[in-house]
């Protein structure tokens, strides 16, 4: 009998040792949990970060696709408090700048001065501001091996077939400033090998494309 109580005894506190942590192996699995937090808290900034780039170029290429249905719908604008639909179309302006966060796309109407430009007459649609997450890097004209970058660049959609004008000339008023393609440089700043990608035009296809 007494043998029979004593080894119920060492059952129970085995099965008490059992079911408890020591203060070292608390410890052990804090640390383990802090690591795996700061690992996924890492791999959620970065992924947030990639998402900013590429939702970037999509919404950059949705600009310029909506400056395009705009002008094959020829859709009607407010100009001097009457509706109209602008003869020149509808465009997307392009302005780089150095600094992170103030490159901007603007959709605009175009019924301005300059039917080659944009300009403050011209009917201001809809701006994107390129975040700092998704340096927009260069305009490039024609070939992006051998680039002529460039600061402004405007890209116009004419009723009611959506003819195409692209321009990254200085000044888009000269005669024969059209160019038949245009690519925009964009490089991922969270990428360690600073990843590239464009966002490609040409004139006669007249739709952007993003470049991988």
């Amino acid at each position: 009998m007494f043998l029979i109580k004593n080894l119920k005894l060492k059952i129970k506190n085995s099965r008490h040792h059992a079911g408890g942590f020591t203060l070292a192996e608390l410890i052990m699995i804090l640390g383990i949990i802090g690591i795996l937090f700061t690992i996924g808290s890492r791999t959620y900034v970065d992924q947030k970060k990639h998402f900013k780039f590429n939702d970037s170029l999509i919404q950059i290429t949705s600009l310029i696709k909506t400056a395009r249905n705009y002008a094959i719908t020829s859709r009607a604008a407010f100009v001097n408090g009457a509706l109209m639909v602008p003869p020149e179309g509808y465009g997307v302006h392009v302005k780089r700048s150095p600094n992170p966060g103030e490159s901007v796309f603007t959709l605009f109407a175009n019924t301005g001065d300059q039917p080659n430009t944009w300009d403050t007459k011209d009917l201001t649609e809809m701006t994107f501001t390129v975040p700092v997450d998704a340096r927009f890097d260069a305009i490039l004209k024609e070939d992006k091996k051998t680039p002529v970058p460039k600061d402004e660049a405007v890209i116009i959609f004419r009723p009611p077939l959506a003819s195409v004008f692209m321009s990254n000339n200085d000044d888009p008023t000269v005669p024969g400033s059209g160019i038949e393609t245009l690519f925009l440089r964009f490089i991922n700043p969270n990428s360690p090998s600073g990843k590239e990608n464009f966002i490609f035009m040409n004139r006669i296809a007249g739709f952007p494309e993003i470049e991988l």
